[in-house]
């Protein structure tokens, strides 16, 4: 009897010692959709010069970057203010659309651009190509009409 009590008590020291197998680490989650598009879109800044043909306005910008992702969007900066959900400005997040009007106080979209996070955007302007701006630049911000999420 104590030399079966010796061997269960040695089994059972050697299962504790031996290391079971452990559950593997998660692997990194891989970039989401969003984060993808906006790294797809900083790949048109002329710092990066991807080798991509230039957009030829903010909507065709917009549809280039998106298609990418196979995400249909409208060709133009008034059908894309009503694409997809509007969202407020406190609920954005890197890859919805922004858009723009022309003037202070006019309501007609004019112009689009993608938001990158951390409060800034990318947008394509003919005499410059695709820039980096700050969402609170007082120009922009008085500007934003709405915001609307393509990609979920």
């Amino acid at each position: 009897m104590v030399r079966r009590l010796g061997r269960v008590f040695a089994a059972a020291v050697f299962a504790a010692c031996s290391g079971a197998p452990r559950a593997p680490v998660p692997a990194a989650p891989a970039a989401s959709v969003r984060e993808q598009l906006v790294r797809s879109a900083q790949a048109y800044l002329p710092e990066e010069d991807a080798g991509r043909p230039a957009p030829s306005d903010p909507a065709d910008f917009i549809l280039r970057v998106y298609a990418e992702y196979g995400v249909a969007v409208p060709k133009s900066v008034p059908e894309l203010s009503l694409a997809g959900v509007r969202v407020a400005p406190a609920d954005l997040r890197p890859g919805d659309v922004l858009i723009f009007c022309g003037e202070k106080l006019s309501r007609i979209a004019e112009h689009a651009g993608l938001y990158a996070g951390k409060g800034a955007f990318l947008h394509f302007r003919p005499q410059y190509g695709v820039t980096q701006e700050r969402l609170d630049a007082p120009y922009y911000r008085e500007r934003l009409l709405t915001i609307r999420r393509v990609a979920q």
